[in-house]
């Protein structure tokens, strides 16, 4: 099934949404956050550096109102973000963000702790402090349930050309508050035709300090997947009793070694199946061919993801078996 595709608004930013910089504060109504506080927790949706083995952890306030409902669905969903321009008043389309994830209470804390950890807490209380706004929305005054409150992968996002104007006949133009909004059939057709003439850049180059690979000392994994981790290895264990099974060796997430066979498993934490195969299909064909003498015997090779697979995928899976023979399986590890 296709994901739900909601519309939401975002508060207008001169920054691209990397730092705050009380554009909207005055054209917001007396008492909201961002009048208040002047900045919105969206400041920072796209400081593309900020990154957790592959994800951006970020918040949105449509998402902040439908928080409820949203986890416990626990579903990926799309979502088409637009601004009004206040200066001169203008509705514009930003950018579509495809399978984007709804962090659970726990997922939320773990990726503030993180943020915390790596200084970027201190460096968005800076931020906000440099442009003349209030800290205190950070902290005393946070008034959304969750400083963090969704997950995206960068290849997932989509931006609009810029000055891409919402016409006076989009439905779009109705819509008023920060809430999630479904999208209508003319969203879903300007989509179609933006993803074929535009792709996702980054306007800042990424810091090789910003990212800790499983190559290299101190490892940095999201937390679902050390917790898929921890979970998998609990269930090989009852399923393979006497098997060696071992993590991260040659970086691959989990070893199974029988004396019949070797069992590989690469964990992908997206809620998304389809891109649990996407984003582990690579890694584990290479770490199963570019060197198979280090699985002698033959290995079996298993994709790991917490939701099942659609029809779909399935057929997609079952085609690369039988046209590439490929010994390919995939299995869900689900999360308390």
């Amino acid at each position: 099934m296709p994901n739900p595709h909601y519309i939401a608004r975002i508060s207008y930013n001169r920054s691209h949404w990397r730092r705050p910089t009380r554009d909207a504060q005055y054209h917001e109504k007396v008492g909201t956050f961002n009048n208040d506080n002047g900045f919105g927790l969206e400041d920072w949706l796209f400081r593309n550096e900020w990154m957790i083995s592959g994800w951006r952890y970020a918040f949105l306030q449509g998402v902040n109102d439908s928080y409820n409902r949203l986890i416990k669905e626990n579903e990926p969903f799309d979502v088409t973000l637009f601004t009004l321009d206040q200066p001169i008043v203008r509705r514009l389309y930003i950018a579509t963000i495809r399978d984007v994830e709804c962090l659970q209470p726990d997922q939320a804390n773990e990726a503030k702790a993180i943020f915390q950890k790596k200084g970027w807490l201190d460096i968005m209380r800076e931020e906000v402090q440099r442009c003349g706004a209030r800290t205190e929305g950070l902290d005393k005054d946070l008034r959304a349930k969750h400083l963090l409150n969704i997950r995206f992968r960068l290849p997932n996002i989509t931006f609009y050309p810029p000055e891409t104007v919402i016409q006076p006949d989009d439905p779009v133009r109705k819509f008023n508050y920060y809430t999630l909004n479904l999208a209508s059939k003319q969203i879903e057709k300007l989509n179609k035709e933006n993803a074929r003439r535009t792709r996702l850049g980054i306007e800042t180059l990424i810091s090789p300090k910003e990212f800790e690979r499983r190559a290299v000392a101190p490892t940095l994994v999201s937390p679902e997947h050390a917790k898929m981790q921890v979970q998998l290895v609990k269930e090989l264990k009852q399923e393979y009793p006497g098997a060696q099974i071992v993590c991260e060796e040659n970086f691959v997430d989990v070893t199974v070694r029988t004396p019949d066979e070797t069992l590989l498993f690469e964990i992908k934490s997206d809620l998304a199946a389809r891109t649990v195969l996407r984003q582990a299909l690579g890694q584990i064909l290479e770490y199963a061919y570019h060197r198979p003498a280090l699985h002698a015997p033959p290995a079996r090779l298993i994709i790991v993801g917490r939701s099942k697979l659609e029809n779909e995928d399935r057929r997609y899976l079952n085609h690369l078996r039988n046209t590439f023979g490929l010994p390919l399986d995939y299995r869900v590890v689900t999360l308390d």
